[in-house]
């Protein structure tokens, strides 16, 4: 058997080592900022204002009721070809 396999769209899903490990193989990148200030031991590494890093696109601060959060799309410059 033979699965088709996407290899143009891979999603990692981290930890803090983990994201700052592949951010540089990411052509995209898609965050969420959430307007909360919780207790955390790792965050995302930071690539707002990051020269190698735009914005593609910033949706519009949203609400779910308890929450305030924003998602915003980033383009990697120069990502590394592996």
């Amino acid at each position: 058997m033979t699965a088709d396999v996407d290899t143009e769209n891979i999603w990692i899903c981290g930890g803090g080592e983990i994201y700052a490990a592949f951010l540089p193989y990411c052509s995209r990148c898609y965050l969420t900022f959430v307007d909360a200030d919780p207790p955390y031991d790792a965050c995302f590494p930071p690539i707002a204002g990051d020269p190698e890093w735009m914005v593609a696109d910033a949706g519009k601060l949203e609400t779910d009721g308890v929450f305030r959060y924003r998602f915003v799309n980033y383009e990697n410059k120069r990502p590394v070809n592996a």
